[in-house]
């Protein structure tokens, strides 16, 4: 996949109007959303699922039911109930396979979470530093 191939994604505001089609006003500025998958993927078109990008924020999400691939970085996957997906700002991901989904996500920018810290967010949570290292 050639950079030029990878959509940028700078804020909360931005994902939710170009990925999942939703185009209600938000608040650039906003640091923090909380959803349903079922909400997020409800306008993702099935057949194109959500193209490769890299989001200025970071996402965590739970799948519970449904179908579900994923790529992060250059690790692809499908998704069991109850997986548990972390991505990291500025991974690279994609999924080109989302059918009846059902779970949780939380996307968040670092500065959100980062008072709540004693350190920096990969210190707090090493994982995050593995997700970057792959």
């Amino acid at each position: 996949m050639e950079k030029k191939d990878v959509l940028l994604i700078k804020d909360l505001a931005s994902f939710e109007k170009l990925v999942n089609k939703d185009h209600q006003a938000y608040d650039i500025n906003m640091m923090l959303m909380p959803g349903t998958l079922e909400d997020k993927h409800k306008d993702v078109d099935s057949t194109k699922g959500i193209r490769a990008l890299r989001r200025q924020f970071n996402l965590i999400y739970i799948l519970t039911e449904g179908e579900h691939d994923v790529l992060l970085g250059a690790d692809y996957r499908w998704l069991k109930p109850n997986d548990l997906v972390i991505v990291p700002e500025n991974m690279v991901y994609a999924s080109k396979f989302i059918r009846n989904c059902k779970g949780y996500c939380l996307h968040f920018k670092t500065e959100f979470i980062q008072n709540l810290l004693n350190g920096p967010l990969t210190e707090e949570f090493p994982f995050f530093i593995l997700m970057l290292n792959t």
